[in-house]
């Protein structure tokens, strides 16, 4: 960037120019004399060739920067989406012509509306500051400082800190070349994440509503640590949205001060929560733990009809038997765990029915969190899950699908069958889908099958899989087994999905050979995973074909000893 700027001075001796040279040399604590810069930017080149880090410095071409830009811009944030705007132009409703041919053409108008923007023409019709917001993007963008940044950091040197995280989410982890840190407690929940986080409060009580005519009393939900670090909070803003509150923005970020939304204008009751957390959300965002407690208690205590407020109408209900504990709201695993005892069971095949699941989930998430410290009290947390009409987590991006991880199964799925075990019925169980610009609701049974089709049963994904010897078989082993996870805490999982998966793992003699292959020990495992979901139910099969399986395990026992 400064040479660029030095040679843009040498053309014009432009005194503007000039003060951006010297600001950017004073940051980066280089030699203000013009002569001087020149020598040090040429022998920092001259360190940086042979060792290849001038690559590093790469800048994006001008059509990746468009796809990049339109990326960002078509997620609604303090500025409303350029695809949004465009449509409202002309006369047009971007939710509903999103997918079909006059969609394409507004995204076709988008990217010529940022390549102008990009070329330094502004565009009419867009609001104040948005053409400075996109180029302020595309600065920060091409301001790389990898290469120097890495020299100065192996001498020792300070390096700027800037926040990580995903690009087209926060367009400000640009420029590149910075010392990471994961997130900012201070801006959490972001703009965006309050955005974000009503739409999906929203949704899931229009599809409850929509489905039993009724507004739902409490919804119990998910919340994860690195959830919140990668989306900047958009759980937490979808609590205070259930809740009707709102933050008040104020000068510091540190103090968040928290309105509550007239129920005229919420228009509709205050939703009760149930929140159930992980150990490092304990850890990392003990501030917002405070926050989420002073916004139930505001809610409890306000003078409202409690067909209105369903947490002030379950609080009223519960405070002389459960006293101060009548607020809890918030669990999770004692101080010193993370997570639950209920993944070791399944792994291990070691319970005999769903109770034993149930037992093992309630016994390592009843601890309360509130104000005064962290208290068990298994009481608090079945009183509270007994009147959950929605369970309900976050899928922030699409590295995972809910069956690659078992911590789905553990926290969503050990939630939902507890709720099934304490209220007597199930509850619905969605998945919040943030992984496009639109945030989505879905059932969990959808989110399971897609999952299934494009991950399990996806030959493509199944040949990538297997380019890793051993741990390829492993990871394929690990799908199935939380396949099971699911059907034994949701009954979410179809019968067809563990029919194909035997059909495509085991019963096909190629597949089978090349798992073999690659890991016999996670082969077998699936074999008997099959078996494990048959023998409890789960699964639904012939006696000829859960014969042959049983051959087919017998036959691969041998092949191992």
């Amino acid at each position: 960037v400064l040479e660029d700027l030095l040679n843009q001075y040498e053309d014009n001796e432009d005194e503007q120019t000039l003060e951006m040279i010297k600001e950017l040399a004073n940051e980066t604590h280089l030699p203000l004399d013009l002569k001087a810069l020149r020598r040090e930017l040429y022998k920092t080149k001259r360190r940086l060739i042979p060792y290849g880090l001038h690559i590093m410095d790469r800048q994006p071409s001008k059509e990746e920067t468009i796809d990049y830009l339109l990326g960002v811009l078509r997620i609604d944030r303090e500025y409303p989406s350029i695809l949004k705007l465009l449509a409202k132009q002309r006369g047009l409703d971007w939710e509903i012509i999103k997918d079909t041919k006059k969609g394409d053409e507004i995204e076709k108008i988008a990217k010529d509306t940022i390549e102008a923007i990009v070329n330094g023409i502004s565009p009419q019709g867009l609001p104040n500051g948005y053409v400075t917001f996109i180029r302020n993007i595309v600065r920060n963008l091409n301001e790389t400082c990898e290469s120097y940044n890495l020299l100065r950091a192996l001498e020792g040197e300070y390096i700027l800190p800037a926040r990580g995280g995903d690009p087209i989410r926060d367009p400000e982890v640009y420029p590149s070349g910075r010392a990471m840190y994961a997130f900012d407690p201070r801006l959490i929940p972001t703009v965006i994440a309050e955005i974000r986080g009503h739409k999906a409060a929203e949704l899931i009580v229009k599809s409850y509503l929509d489905q039993h005519g009724r507004y739902p009393e409490s919804v119990g939900i998910v919340l994860w640590g690195f959830e919140t670090m990668k989306t900047g909070g958009d759980t937490i803003a979808t609590i205070l949205s259930l809740l009707g509150v709102r933050l008040k923005h104020k000068k510091s970020p540190w103090f968040k001060e928290l309105e509550i939304i007239p129920l005229e204008e919420l228009n509709r009751p205050r939703i009760d929560v149930v929140i159930t957390i992980c150990g490092i959300f304990r850890d990392t965002f003990g501030t917002h733990i405070d926050l989420l407690n002073r916004a139930i208690e505001m809610v409890a205590r306000l003078d409202e009809p409690p067909e209105k407020n369903f947490i002030r109408k379950h609080y009223l209900q519960q405070r002389d038997k459960l006293k101060d504990f009548a607020l809890a709201r918030i669990f999770g695993p004692s101080p010193t765990e993370y997570a639950t005892s209920m993944r070791t069971l399944v792994e291990s095949s070691s319970w005999n029915d769903e109770e034993d699941l149930v037992e093992s989930y309630d016994d390592s998430m009843s601890y309360a969190y509130l104000k005064g410290g962290i208290v068990r009290n298994e009481q608090a947390f079945s009183t509270a899950l007994e009147h959950v009409d929605i369970v309900t987590q976050e899928r922030d991006n699409t590295e995972y699908e809910v069956t690659d991880l078992d911590h789905y199964y553990e926290f969503l799925g050990g939630l939902s069958r507890t709720v099934q075990d304490k209220k007597g019925e199930k509850a619905e169980v969605l998945v919040i889908d943030s992984t496009e610009e639109d945030v989505t609701v879905e059932d969990l049974k959808i989110a399971i099958e897609r999952a299934t089709r494009t991950r399990t049963l996806n030959p493509r994904w199944i040949d990538g899989m297997l380019k890793h010897d051993f741990h390829g078989a492993k990871k394929i082993k690990d799908r199935v087994e939380y396949l099971l996870g699911f059907a034994a805490t949701t009954g979410k999982v179809e019968n067809w999905i563990f029919d194909e998966v035997a059909d495509r793992l085991i019963f096909d003699e190629e597949m089978r050979k090349r798992l073999q292959l690659n890991n016999p020990y996670a082969t077998m495992r699936i074999a008997e995973l099959l078996v494990e979901a048959e023998r409890r139910g789960y699964w639904k099969t012939e006696k000829e074909k859960l014969e042959k399986l049983q051959d087919i395990i017998l036959g691969m026992e041998g092949t191992v000893e």
